[in-house]
This record gives structure tokens, sequence and C-alpha cells, in this order.
């Protein structure tokens, strides 16, 4: 939909709102417990419910980044809310773990979806970069042989983020 006159939001404003979404509010925590326990009904599993919850955590990072690197057009407005973005989840994972394991863990997850992202998939195959980015999920979960339904999870979710961050950021006009 066109909008001839868009509201404004500040790049700080727009950056604590994108963070809001990949901390999940207590509905959507709700909706991942019941798909983790779908998920792991009537099976062995290692995975816990609480690793699921933070790789969940980890790949919606790394889908507003992706939606913020390919939903702004003006490069340097990006960069200004990657910058704004990052800077607030920094702060908040220095607060929640003194230890900045969180941190490391938060860098070694970007370089792996970064990676799935840029993996290319021959024109043969089914999948692509999503698909890509939902199997190093399955994989950062902690399953050797990924299962396809934790590969859809990881996949769907990636997916989902990005388009509605896409679709907020297409829906006001950011200023600094």
């Amino acid at each position: 939909m066109f909008l001839l006159f868009k509201k404004k939001a500040r790049i700080d404003d727009v950056a604590l709102g994108l963070l809001a979404l990949a901390s999940t509010a207590e509905k959507q925590r709700a909706q991942d417990i019941t798909s983790f326990e779908e998920f792991v009904a009537g099976r062995q599993e290692k995975l816990s419910v609480e690793r699921f919850l933070n790789e969940l955590f980890f790949l919606r990072i790394m889908a507003i980044e992706y939606a913020i690197e390919r939903a702004l057009k003006n490069r340097s407005l990006a960069v200004a809310l990657l910058d704004a973005f990052a800077g607030h989840l920094r702060r908040i994972i220095e607060l929640q773990d003194p230890t900045r394991e969180s941190l490391d863990a938060l860098r070694t997850r970007l370089t792996v979806y970064s990676q799935a992202l840029n993996t290319p998939t021959p024109k043969d195959r089914w999948g692509g970069p999503f698909w890509n980015v939902g199997k190093a999920f399955a994989r950062l979960c902690g399953e050797d042989e990924p299962d396809i339904a934790l590969v859809g999870h990881g996949s769907i979710a990636f997916a989902g983020t990005v388009k509605a961050v896409s679709e907020a950021l297409g829906s006001f006009k950011i200023v600094e």
C-alpha cells in the first residue's frame, strides 16, 4: 500500500522496537514452547526447551539484521539502524550475562547464519537460503542429522521474522 504521508520514527525507537520483536512477547514464547513440545513429542531428544528458545532468539536477531539490510534502500540509514540495534542488543546482553558468553554465542550464530544465507543451492536441488538457515538452526540446536520438522521450524521462523520486519520498515519513514 502506498502511503502519501508516512509516520516518522527515530532510528533509536525503531531499533528498540526490533529488539522487542527478537525478545518475543509472552504469547510468542508460549507458541514457541508449544512448537518445541510438538517437535519432541515421543522422541528421545537431547534438545532442551531452553536451548530451543535461545537458538530461536539468535535466529530472530539474524533475521532482523537480514531484513534491515534488504528493506532499506538508503545504505547509510540501514547502517545507522543496524548500529543502533546492535548497540541496544549488546547492552542488554551485557546486563543479563556479565561473563559475555552470550555475546560470544551471538557472534558465532551470526557467522553460521551468514554462511548459510550465502551458501549457493544447486539449481537442481530444492531449498535455498532460508532452507539453509533452517538446517543451520537445527545443527545449532544440537541435531547431528537435522530433523525436517526442526529445519522447517527454523526456516519458517526466519522467513516470518524477515517478512514482519520488512513490512514494518516500509510502513514509516525513519529519521535520524
